[in-house]
């Protein structure tokens, strides 16, 4: 994820040149759900090399968020960097299930980004219903190419 910035960052770029293109914009980059499987490209001996500002430790609709929320904090804690969470919303009715609370005086954006970096954030919310899930899991399916199919 790239908070802050002001020009999109092209999806087909390495994972170096897309963290670079960001900060350069005085962006922040973010990994989202870094531990789940199926859900990040990222290994976390590859995070080790990478100048990542922070990760999104807690994602409302991952499966066993609770696992995957200790195994992120504990990565981010030994990375060094800032937490955040979020709704991983793509659903009017998941949004705010996850959210960061920053702790900011001001509302200036450069600000807030620089409190998020300083890792000056908690984070809230509760999983997504399992009902949700289900149901977005049985749409990944309808999804699959006949040619997939058995």
């Amino acid at each position: 994820m790239a908070l802050g910035i002001r020009k999109k960052i092209p999806k087909d770029l390495p994972i170096t040149e897309a963290i670079a293109r960001t900060q350069i914009q005085g962006g922040l980059a973010i990994i989202p759900h870094p531990t789940v499987p199926f859900f990040s490209r990222l290994r976390g001996d590859a995070l080790h090399s990478l100048p990542i500002d922070g990760l999104e430790v807690f994602s409302a609709i991952t499966p066993l968020a609770g696992h995957f929320l200790e195994k992120n904090l504990r990565l981010a804690q030994r990375l060094g960097v800032t937490t955040i969470a979020g709704s991983d919303s793509h659903f009017p009715e998941t949004v705010g299930d996850a959210y960061t609370i920053i702790y900011s005086e001001s509302r200036d954006p450069k600000d807030v980004l620089r409190h998020v970096k300083l890792g000056h954030t908690s984070i809230g919310g509760r999983r997504s219903s399992l009902a949700f899930k289900l149901r977005m899991i049985r749409g990944l399916f309808t999804h699959i190419p006949r040619s997939l199919s058995p």
